[in-house]
């Protein structure tokens, strides 16, 4: 339920005219999101953190999710479309996931990085320059942009040494008079109470806004006379980056968008196919990251704890049935359930994400339960009543055991139902598990109770075809003991 919408404007923009840029966008808010409860608008950012200096961010907490008719998504590119264009500002909108997730390079609610890597800084934003241009054509795919951190405007200074030999004057004055008109120079230490507050000298912020405000600091000469700074040195325009991101030492920039509409997975195969036809310069590469990185990563975890749900449950049940084979009956149901999983998935438009991986897990260790239950009555018919025939004891388990059956399946789906169809805020993010479960806990047991007994006559064996012989004990006088031969 929340929404971020970035204005990033040309750099070097004073506080005053991003602060009034930024009102159009409060404007814009409040007409277009009437779902909106808090808003939180940051501008700028803090002196000694230049990274943002130049963006402000909006964002907006809706209102909750059975009180709106609209979804966050579709109120996001409600506003993309009707929000009004501001001068010289470029504004994005996104929506934020409930659980934050720590993310390397994409910004919050981007899913798709492509990584630029390389040494040459200038081709590599050509580059990056030409995957923005693919990823845009992709469908699904929107706020598309490069991560290069705005180059932050400088003055630089050029000093003439010929002149200040000439009149005595050292380089270090005239840092030190630069020094002091910006950033100040200490003093001396103010002490009162035993507490030290250093008292720093520079020039008022009046004095020092332009550069001909530059032009007349006096530096002194050995004579005790004052020279404009102006005549001393020369000024150049020039601007340096921020910041350099680099991976595993190497530059990179960074492209970002998000999947929208869309699965992840799908979005990715069609951009990976698309940036195979860009032609790389040799030294550089393209790299897919972001959260597609990680769900590789988590589908891999998924299916490794699946194998060894699968192993666990095995190892479990031939200890207590002392049997090897009769757990191998049981885990057919695996299969039985997949059957539900497919089917609940497509019903539903659910993609087979990391949320359903998980309830994968969960329906192998709860779809095997009615098969211990009818499998376990089966063997127990069997050595309490070894004259009943195969046929019997499959059908009275099957019979005894069907509303015990039914009951435990109807409980877990009727408790699945609300999560399946992703009631209240944020509910859309478990649905996908709930659903995996419902579909196959009912497809498994229906199966089940069709597929069980089948396997269950070619399993257990008939019943004994020769009656007990009678064997006398040696050395004993009393009547000869009844010994069951056969099995």
């Amino acid at each position: 339920g929340r929404l971020g919408i970035t204005m990033q404007m040309a750099p070097g923009i004073q506080l005053e005219t991003l602060d009034r840029q930024t009102k159009i966008i409060e404007d814009a808010v409040i007409e277009l999101v009437p779902e909106m409860d808090t808003m939180s608008v940051f501008v700028g950012d803090e002196a000694d953190d230049g990274e943002d200096w130049n963006e402000s961010r909006v964002i907006l907490q809706l209102i909750p999710r059975d009180e709106r008719d609209a979804t966050a998504e579709d109120i996001r590119k409600r506003f993309a479309e009707k929000a009004p264009r501001v001068a010289g500002g470029k504004v994005n909108s996104r929506v934020y996931g409930s659980l934050p997730l720590p993310r390397s390079f994409n910004r919050d609610g981007d899913n798709i990085a492509v990584l630029v890597r390389g040494h040459d800084r200038q081709t590599a934003e050509q580059l990056a320059k030409a995957v923005e241009e693919t990823m845009k054509t992709i469908p699904g795919l929107v706020n598309v942009e490069t991560q290069i951190d705005d180059k932050r405007p400088e003055l630089v200074t050029r000093i003439d040494r010929s002149k200040a030999s000439n009149l005595g004057i050292t380089v270090d004055a005239i840092s030190q008079s630069l020094e002091t008109t910006f950033r100040g120079t200490q003093a001396t230490v103010y002490r009162e109470s035993g507490d030290e507050f250093n008292v720093l000298v520079r020039l008022r912020e009046g004095d020092r806004a332009g550069k001909t405000d530059l032009d007349q600091v006096g530096v002194s000469v050995p004579s005790g006379k004052l020279v404009p700074l102006g005549n001393l040195v020369a000024y150049e325009l020039d601007d340096a980056p921020v910041s350099i991101e680099r991976v595993d030492r190497q530059r990179a920039i960074v492209v970002t968008g998000a999947a929208e509409g869309r699965d992840l997975g799908s979005a990715v195969g069609d951009l990976q196919m698309a940036l195979a036809d860009l032609p790389v310069p040799d030294g550089f590469q393209l790299e897919v990251s972001g959260d597609y990185e990680e769900q590789q990563e988590s589908f891999q975890m998924l299916q490794l704890g699946f194998l060894l749900a699968v192993i666990l449950m095995y190892m479990v049940m031939a200890a207590q049935f002392e049997s090897l084979t009769s757990p191998l009956l049981i885990l057919t149901t695996l299969p039985l359930g997949a059957v539900g999983v497919i089917l609940v998935l497509v019903f539903w438009d659910t993609t087979l994400n990391v949320e359903s991986g998980i309830g994968l897990i969960v329906l192998a260790g709860v779809v095997v339960n009615n098969a211990i239950v009818l499998v376990d009555y089966a063997w127990q018919l069997r050595r309490t009543s070894p004259e009943l025939s195969t046929h019997e004891i499959v059908t009275r388990a099957s019979l005894r055991r069907f509303r015990p059956i039914i009951m435990t399946t109807l409980t877990t789906v009727l408790g699945m139902l609300p999560v399946a169809w992703g009631w209240g805020e944020g509910g859309e993010l478990q649905a996908p598990m709930a659903r995996v479960v419902v579909g196959g806990l009912l497809s498994g047991t229906l199966i089940t109770l069709w597929a069980i007994p089948l396997i269950l006559h070619s399993a257990i064996p008939e019943k004994p075809t020769r009656k007990p012989t009678e064997q006398k004990v040696p050395g004993s006088t009393s009547k000869p003991a009844a010994v069951a031969v056969g099995t």
